[in-house]
């Protein structure tokens, strides 16, 4: 068992989230917003962040910007679970925006439960 942080891009939702197990039966997660910006290295998909001077950057490596998880948490063996949206969430795009939500959780379930590593993940 491991707990180094696996990385997961959803091109299709514009997220990346990443996992780790804590235990063989609860998981943490991170989610970030991601922005289409294919400059040829790496993902197509970046992270957008400005240095202390304000001029914009892209880079699609988490830890050299650590910006602030769009949600975070935990999910237990048994479907509980912490979820922190540790920001308001503003959305210009309206529901098309919003609704990225529901597939994103799909997806963070779906991984959990195949790094349960003593069975529990089942419940999920």
């Amino acid at each position: 068992m491991t707990n180094e942080w696996q990385d997961h891009w959803l091109e299709d939702i514009r997220f990346f989230f990443r996992l780790r197990t804590n235990n063989g039966c609860l998981v943490d997660f991170e989610a970030y917003d991601v922005y289409p910006h294919d400059d040829g290295n790496g993902e197509p998909l970046k992270f957008m962040y400005f240095d202390d001077d304000g001029v914009q950057h892209w880079t699609n490596d988490v830890t050299k910007v650590e910006p602030e998880p769009y949600v975070k948490g935990f999910i237990k063996w048994d479907g509980c679970s912490e979820v922190d949206f540790a920001r308001n969430i503003h959305s210009c795009e309206g529901r098309a925006d919003l609704v990225r939500i529901g597939p994103l959780f799909n997806k963070i379930f779906d991984c959990a439960k195949g790094m349960m590593t003593d069975g529990t993940g089942d419940y999920l």
